[in-house]
């Protein structure tokens, strides 16, 4: 019974996101300095410059997230190891891997 506690628990944290272990790999992008700016857009030149910075932070969003969701998928999947290994034990098994 109590193993079948510590599963469900350990199960559960897996659902849970590994932002404190991203952060340490993924990199969050900061919002152009452009849109911070008081007023309008002087001329073109500052229109397309900064229309040109928000869409290479959008992409660098897009990678942001994508190498986030590959943490999160890593950290669960090393999160279910563990409970396979204390599973493992915990059935009084010898060779545990």
């Amino acid at each position: 019974m109590r193993i079948a506690k510590f599963v469900a628990i350990a199960l559960s944290l897996t659902m849970l996101s590994s932002s404190a272990h991203a952060i340490l790999f993924c990199s969050e992008p900061s919002p152009p300095y452009c849109i911070d700016s008081y007023g309008t857009f002087d001329n073109d030149w500052s229109f397309r410059s900064c229309k040109s910075e928000v869409e290479n932070y959008l992409a660098n969003v897009e990678r942001y997230l994508d190498c986030l969701d590959s943490e999160k998928l890593e950290t669960s999947r090393k999160a279910n190891e563990v409970v396979e290994r204390f599973n493992c034990k915990a059935r009084g098994d010898s060779f545990c891997f």
